[in-house]
């Protein structure tokens, strides 16, 4: 049934990570609108729930919570842009609510089919200092625009009518969000950007920070799990994200993982079932579930889950209108399916075949700069430097304002001992991301290795004043202090590494060889000890260990 507008209704979109934001957003506009929010129970679905799809066409305004990590291409297939792809096929009225204006920006221009009407869009900025004025913005759009008069609404049926005003009316209960509370989605935010780069030590830093600020952010355990190291701070990431949410589909699948790459089927098998038991179309879990029945030798249930997985994946479900019909519509691939794919490739080494769906893709859309740039790390994997070099060189064509292409490329040139080209690009990554303490990291290694000790020393403390707590920064500076001779100052950096990651293997290393140094053989002995407690193959912490064995018995 559809009936004229006459009311101006409201569905807020989000990543379940970002449901802070979007409460807030809530918060703001509720009772004044009919406003509707999903408590999202997960991100990764292959179709929508029909009721939530109903949802969407009973509201004339459709508001996205944009987040730099709703933006990365891997999420293009999740629920937050299937939400969006049914918005634009009823012709909703779209205000995205962006947290990072310049990430928006960039990436709006590889927004693909239905959602590249999206590009046009200007965004309203909702954090930090901003948010009051945002809200007043927001609030001032809604009034003052007029809805078209070929906009209309979908009346839902009853049933989903009492259910909106049940989960709506529990929503209003919630506590107040406040925007100290953005914080917390910061650092995440943060987080996610640093594990996108591979620098594991920060994202670890930033993932740590959000839970500090609340220990009840169970995406942000999550988060952090997939950045651990060590088995046993993994498995309790990953349990306390459980703990939280125990309806929490994605964290079941990581334990899963977990499990499954330790061998212990049976509990993977039980943690990839209750992830399909939250969410039904979680292709990705039976197909990981698949890959337990085989070591298992349980061939019918892996045949039967590869087969769910391949009907999830590669095919769509139309319940738009009518949930008990199944409309399957074979899947065609596009230049951003083979870069999705070489994405998943890069995360399984598989960068061979990576290079080859790159490839693909970049020849159906030679414009795409990213494609370039995870080609050319790739290339870089496999040693093919000169490869890698000129797959640099176009995605900086294309888009010369990237910064992390122009330090992937510096950490080429320096591994190719090109090191005022290496410097050249570092530069040129700090003058666009100034406030990205990594950049300063990378460029004061590279003075070391020149043995310019003052510029380093100077980089160190500037990446160390943009993120105080970036234990790797530490570290780093204390080398630099070390090298100088000035012991004192090295084991107090190293210490404050430390403490910031107790788990840090290479900081106790280098603090032993700091004592060792300054003649306490005792406390290095202590120090080389516990880094192989911690990592019993550090070749470089046995031959400290050695050296001061030596040193203790005269020899």
């Amino acid at each position: 049934m559809m009936v004229q507008v006459q009311t101006k209704s409201i569905f807020i979109s989000y990543r379940r990570a970002d449901k802070a934001l979007a409460l807030a957003i809530f918060q703001q506009l509720y009772p004044d609108y009919d406003v509707f929010l999903d408590e999202r129970p997960y991100d990764n679905s292959t179709r929508l729930d029909p009721f939530i799809i109903r949802q969407i066409k009973a509201r004339a305004f459709f508001m996205m919570v944009i987040t730099p990590s709703a933006l990365h291409e891997r999420y293009f297939n999740n629920l937050f842009w299937r939400e969006a792809e049914v918005a634009i096929q009823n012709r909703r009225l779209f205000i995205p609510l962006v947290t990072n204006i310049s990430a928006w920006n960039f990436h709006r221009q590889y927004l693909v089919n239905d959602l590249a009407q999206l590009s046009r869009l200007d965004g309203i900025p909702i954090m930090g200092a901003k948010w009051q004025m945002s809200i007043v913005d927001l609030k001032d759009r809604l009034q003052h625009v007029d809805i078209p008069d070929d906009v209309v609404l979908h009346k839902p049926p009853t049933p989903d009518i009492t259910i909106a005003r049940e989960r709506v009316d529990r929503l209003a209960t919630y506590p107040s969000v406040i925007p100290d509370h953005f914080r917390v989605v910061n650092y995440y935010e943060r987080g996610f950007g640093h594990y996108l780069k591979r620098d594991h030590n920060q994202a670890l830093a930033e993932y740590t920070e959000a839970i500090n600020l609340n220990p009840t952010y169970a995406d942000a355990y999550l988060g952090r799990a997939n950045v651990q190291t060590d088995d046993a701070p993994r498995l309790a990431d990953l349990d306390m994200a459980l703990r939280l949410d125990p309806n929490f589909a994605e964290a079941y699948l990581a334990r899963g993982d977990y499990y499954r790459t330790h061998a212990d089927y049976d509990r993977a098998i039980a943690d990839y079932t209750e992830a399909i038991r939250i969410n039904p179309n979680y292709a990705l879990a039976y197909t990981n579930r698949a890959n337990c029945y085989m070591q298992l030798d349980e061939t019918d249930n892996a045949s039967d889950d590869f087969e769910q997985s391949v009907r999830l994946e590669y095919n769509e479900f139309d319940y738009l209108d009518n949930p008990q019909t199944n409309a399957f519509q074979t899947r065609r691939f596009n230049a951003t399916d083979f870069y999705k794919e070489g994405l998943n490739l890069m995360e399984a080494k598989d960068y061979e075949t990576a290079i080859t769906n790159f490839t693909q893709s970049i020849r159906i859309n030679p414009k795409n700069p990213l494609a370039f740039y995870h080609r050319g790390l790739a290339h870089v994997e496999r040693n093919e430097a000169d490869q890698a070099l000129a797959d640099f060189a176009e995605s900086i064509r294309l888009n010369p304002e990237d910064s992390m292409v122009f330090c992937a490329r510096a950490t080429l040139y320096a591994q190719l001992n090109q090191f005022d080209e290496a410097l050249a690009d570092l530069d040129r990554a700090i003058a666009l991301s100034p406030q990205d303490c990594v950049y300063f990291t990378h460029r004061g290694n590279l003075f070391v290795r020149k043995n310019d000790y003052k510029r380093a020393l100077q980089d160190f403390d500037e990446a160390i004043r943009l993120n105080p707590q970036d234990s790797v920064g530490y570290n780093n500076r204390g080398l630099v202090y070390r090298t100088m001779g000035e012991f004192d100052q090295a084991i107090a950096d190293y210490d404050e590494a430390i403490r910031l990651n107790p788990q840090y293997a290479h900081a106790y290393n280098n603090r032993g060889y700091a004592y060792y140094l300054a003649g306490d053989m005792k406390r290095g002995l202590a120090d080389v000890d516990r880094a192989l407690d911690l990592m019993p193959s550090y070749q470089a912490a046995w031959k400290n260990r050695a050296m001061i064995w030596k040193k203790i018995r005269g020899l």
